[in-house]
């Protein structure tokens, strides 16, 4: 999550050697001649790379997920071009350590949400607003453009992504030319050769920013290994900067409000440690030494804890995979076998290992007499947990699970218990997930429409057959958010039929290849229609949460939103600026609606 402030510093402060515009076709070829390396990596942080990429697009309306896929596949193919092959990272789970830090950005981001959602309640204009929160579910849609289309390398690390990037490099120095990425840890890491800056990115000419480490410690007069001491003195997602108030204020002879700037700070944090520190020392030592030296009288095993925490982060000393914290061994298999799926999502991990799972903000009014989203998916996702759990169905605290969730203005600070509701029928999780064989479609299906339904499937067989072949009707592309509005019309209610037929004409839209797609953002978005297309959104991303875990069940363009959602065109149709006129459709598309409509009806 960085160190608050260290880029800009660089950037403004510390001349042009400690951050400078390079050419990444030239750094490309200077690192070709100087290692003879046949293999040239960039190690992406998808996380903060990717979310660039959506400058100038919808994401208030849902997002526009075509456009979207272009930008993504230019961004790959000029790497390429220039020599050099991509391999995306994609963060786990939030650390323990890390969740206040995690707590207080949801909570900031929730007040950015209502202040926007009220402008557009109200009919204001929103087309020049600053604040940004990423589609729901983008990270999935990102992913399956990775790996299907471009058929690139993607790890979803087993926590934050980013000591496992800086590991990474560093293993393969000669190999790693540079990390993309929009994250002053990487500076810290010193990892790569390149640390190159996401934000300020040109495809037009592949250049951009770098952020050098070894100049940053020579502008202070330090060894580069000192940075990590650095960034644990300067305050960081470990050892907040307000609980180094003091110590700031006492270094520097600080007697203005606010905090001293960074170009007043570093320079007296670099020389604390130049004076008290010395090359060799073990992180034990530095840890009660700092600990000290920074809180005085006030100094406590956990502030010495805090300060060793951020050091070993720093120093990669943290990096252990999610499979070695489980102690059964179907649970280290299973959550190895999920983890080979290009379509792995991260909060298996959380489900397997760390009996906490988190849902970060949705674009959606919290205040409204909407129910929030996070509430009305928590069936499937109490299901999807069942599912991974089933194999600890009768161990003792495997029924309930820790969650933070935003669905209030103080929700999120404080977990909720949420019942993990098991299958009623025996599920070899592992079996499924690991098979392509097509004879248990039928039995991932059950487990699936169970997920999705909650109805017991083994009691009542006809359930399952007259539904299952009602659903197999379905053009595959529609296949996950037929599901998606299955379960908000008929299970939850909460969507009538006129409501379905707005989404399934955009569905038909889309597939007739027609529609010509324009980057834009809505001045004015219509209130309703984004609260129906976060709703829908919100469920592709649980009902795509227990098909990732079930192997190969349907096709991959299945996952592809490009093929079934556009904020923009739902916007359009929500309020008639496209007239649908049914009866002059083709016979494809008629066949679209009725298979969806037939299934839309069968009744629980």
């Amino acid at each position: 999550m960085g160190v608050k402030g260290l880029q800009s510093y660089m950037e403004n402060n510390c001349g042009g050697k400690v951050c400078y515009r390079v050419n990444i076709n030239q750094v490309i070829k200077e690192f070709r001649e100087e290692t003879t390396s046949t293999e040239v990596l960039i190690l992406v942080d998808a996380n903060s790379s990717l979310r660039h990429l959506l400058e100038g697009l919808d994401w208030m309306c849902g997002g526009q997920y075509n456009e979207y896929s272009e930008r993504i596949h230019r961004f790959v193919n000029s790497i390429r071009d220039a020599g050099a092959e991509p391999i995306f990272f994609y963060d786990g789970p939030c650390l323990t350590q890390k969740r206040d830090e995690w707590i207080k950005r949801r909570v900031e981001n929730y007040h950015r949400v209502q202040h926007l959602m009220n402008r557009i309640r109200t009919g204001e204009c929103v087309a020049e607003v600053s604040a940004f929160i990423l589609p729901t579910g983008i990270s999935m849609f990102q992913r399956f453009i990775l790996t299907e289309e471009c058929k690139c390398k993607v790890i979803v690390t087993s926590e934050e992504c980013d000591e496992e990037i800086a590991l990474y490099a560093k293993q393969n120095p000669s190999k790693v030319v540079a990390i993309m990425a929009q994250d002053s840890d990487f500076v810290i890491y010193n990892a790569a050769k390149y640390y190159l800056s996401a934000q300020h990115l040109d495809l037009n000419d592949l250049s951009t920013r770098v952020y050098s480490s070894c100049e940053l410690a020579k502008v202070n007069k330090l060894d580069p290994r000192w940075l990590p001491v650095v960034a644990t003195l300067l305050g960081n997602d470990y050892l907040s900067q307000d609980s180094l108030r003091k110590f700031h204020f006492r270094i520097t002879n600080w007697r203005r409000s606010g905090f001293p700037r960074h170009q007043i700070l570093i320079p007296a944090v670099a020389k604390v440690i130049s004076e008290k520190l010395t090359i060799g020392m073990s992180v034990e030592e530095m840890s009660s030494l700092l600990n000290r030296e920074v809180f005085m009288n006030s100094a406590t095993s956990q502030t010495e804890n805090a300060i060793r925490s951020s050091l070993n982060s720093f120093l990669l000393l943290n990096v252990t995979g999610n499979t070695k914290q489980i102690t059964d061994s179907y649970g280290k298999n299973l959550l190895d076998a999920l983890m080979l799926h290009s379509n792995f999502n991260p909060m298996a991990a959380q489900v397997l290992v760390h009996s906490c799972v988190e849902h970060s903000n949705a674009f959606e009014d919290l205040t409204s007499q909407f129910k929030a989203t996070a509430l009305v998916y928590e069936p499937i996702n109490s299901r999807y947990m069942g599912i991974l759990r089933k194999h600890q169905e009768f161990k003792p605290g495997k029924n309930v699970i820790q969650e933070f969730s935003v669905w209030s203005e103080h929700s999120v600070k404080r977990a909720r218990n949420v019942p993990v509701v098991f299958p009623p029928f025996e599920v070899d999780l592992l079996s499924l997930t690991q098979s392509a064989d097509p004879t248990l479609i039928s039995e991932k299906l059950k487990v699936l429409l169970w997920g999705i339904t909650g109805k017991n499937v083994i009691d009542e067989q006809s359930f399952q057959s007259d539904l299952e072949r009602l659903f197999l009707r379905i053009n595959p592309k529609f296949y996950i958010c037929s599901l998606v509005l299955y379960y908000l019309h008929q299970i939850e209610q909460l969507l009538n039929l006129t409501e379905v037929e707005l989404f399934v004409s955009m569905f038909v839209i889309l597939d007739s290849e027609l529609y010509e797609f324009k980057h834009q953002i809505r001045a004015y978005p219509n209130y309703n229609a984004i609260h129906l297309a976060t709703l829908f959104n919100r469920g592709i991303q649980a009902v795509g949460r227990i098909i990732s875990i079930l192997g190969p069940i349907f096709p991959s363009f299945s996952f592809s939103q490009k093929n079934f959602f556009d904020g923009v065109l739902f916007q359009k149709i929500f309020l008639q600026e496209i007239k649908i006129d049914k009866a002059s459709e083709s016979d494809r598309a008629k066949s679209i609606r009725s298979a969806i409509f037939d299934f839309m009806n069968f009744k629980v």
